[in-house]
């Protein structure tokens, strides 16, 4: 079970990945082109985006309570504190995304997304890097 666990959260990775960097290429293009929000696009993606990282979550804390073995603790630490902190700005950028009108919606979702995918990327550099 942890085997599986383990390479279902490994392949997760790239889904979130996918995820984060196509909502914030959306947001770059969405600038550059000046387009408003779109409810049924945009909405859907950051949605979608937010589910696809609270399953790796979940997949992540079922890893961590029953692999016992793990005899690093530090590096454990390490990857869970970087990975909580990156769903932290994804959702702080998720809810000011909601407060927000017109272009600052794609403004903050670029910002947000940015700094969330540099803190993933350090978080699996932790752990052994992304590929």
């Amino acid at each position: 079970m942890v085997q599986t666990l383990l390479q279902l959260h490994s392949l997760w990775r790239y889904v979130v990945i996918l995820l984060v960097v196509i909502t914030a290429l959306r947001a770059v293009f969405a600038l550059l082109a000046g387009h408003r929000w779109k409810n049924t696009v945009d909405t859907r993606l950051l949605s979608y985006t937010r589910y696809a990282v609270y399953v790796q979550v979940v997949l992540g804390v079922l890893l961590y309570v029953t692999r016992q073995g793990w005899t690093r603790m530090s590096f454990t630490m390490e990857h869970v504190i970087t990975m909580v902190v990156a769903v932290g700005v994804l959702e702080f950028t998720a809810g000011r995304v909601k407060k927000a009108r017109g272009k600052k919606m794609h403004q903050i979702t670029l910002i947000g997304f940015v700094v969330a995918f540099v803190l993933i990327f350090a978080g699996l550099q932790i752990v052994g890097g992304l590929f």
